[in-house]
């Protein structure tokens, strides 16, 4: 993060709290996917390989996110 603080994914652990965060910090927060996977991650399939992706589970992650935000912030579409 560029105020030196470091994110971490922890499966399985729910700490972050979805409700107000907005979509357009998506990219920020998964620096190593592209930023229009983070606008719509939901048709991608973290198992395909032809994807190219280091960490299929960061995918899985953002998609898992993706969905709690929309649920919590119902009025919120797309990524900003």
């Amino acid at each position: 993060m560029p105020s030196g603080g470091t994110l971490i994914d922890t499966p399985g652990v729910r700490t972050l709290s979805v409700r107000g965060l907005d979509r357009g910090m998506l990219p920020r927060i998964f620096p190593e996917l592209p930023p229009d996977w983070c606008e719509d991650p939901m048709g991608l399939d973290p198992e395909d390989e032809d994807l190219g992706l280091d960490y299929p589970e960061r995918l899985l992650s953002l998609q898992r996110l993706w969905e709690e935000m929309g649920e919590r912030n119902p009025n919120q579409t797309g990524a900003g």
